[in-house]
């Protein structure tokens, strides 16, 4: 089964394909990249470099959220696109269970995003011969308060985790296993892989939505009036 995986969390762009779970190609931009410039060249290269074309295409995957405002609904709305134009079925994963799956341990996971404002996003995982099971649900909290949801030794992974450490590690002392530095940014594999194991939960185009835990950063004063953990339809394509 040949995968388009793509992953817009941070705000730039990584795109991979897979075959089953066989790695085929990976391309990404920097965080820092628009990724409304960079996605569809980046997804139109790796299929030139692989030989492929999108409608030889049995699945896509996009991560949901948590993530950035912009950089999720860039991603999924450009998938949403390709979709419709294709057919191919739809994954839409969760950005914290692609990275704790990213963490390839039998300990706890517990990603962690930077969510700014002094926050991550995170959620806390157990993955034990291949089965995922949530322990603390997606939240976005302070890092102490992150912190306090895990029990016992647990790898810390994601964006956050060198940005918070001190007061991750502060809370959890020697329970704390930081994932290796090259783990820390989600890649577009790992959001093929998970929507493999997803599979059953494959949707048409026109019902990817993302999944937001708080209001958009770049409303100044908006504060924590919107609601959150609340998904919301996309814009027509």
């Amino acid at each position: 089964m040949k995968v388009l995986a793509v992953d817009t969390a941070a705000g730039g762009g990584t795109v991979a394909l897979l075959d089953g779970e066989t790695w085929i190609a990976e391309a990404g931009g920097h965080a820092a990249d628009s990724p409304v410039r960079r996605l569809l060249p980046l997804i139109d290269e790796l299929l030139t470099r692989a030989g492929l074309a999108l409608s030889g295409m049995d699945l896509m995957a996009v991560t949901r959220g948590p993530g950035s405002f912009t950089g999720l609904r860039v991603g999924l709305a450009t998938v949403q696109g390709l979709a419709l134009a294709t057919k191919v079925p739809v994954v839409a994963v969760s950005t914290l269970e692609a990275l704790a799956l990213q963490a390839a341990t039998d300990l706890v996971v517990a990603p962690m995003i930077d969510a700014r404002r002094g926050e991550v996003y995170s959620a806390v995982y157990q993955i034990r011969a291949g089965e995922i099971t949530m322990l603390a649900p997606e939240a976005a909290l302070s890092p102490r308060a992150a912190a306090q949801r895990i029990r016992g030794s647990c790898m810390l992974i994601g964006s956050g985790v060198p940005v918070y450490e001190k007061e991750l590690t502060t809370v959890l002392g020697d329970r704390a296993v930081l994932a290796p530095p090259d783990r820390h940014a989600l890649t577009a594999v790992s959001v093929g892989s998970l929507a493999l194991r997803r599979i059953k939960e494959a949707v048409s185009a026109e019902e990817l939505v993302p999944r937001y835990l708080r209001g958009a950063d770049a409303k100044p004063g908006a504060g924590r009036k919107r609601p959150v953990g609340v998904d919301k339809p996309l814009p027509d394509c």
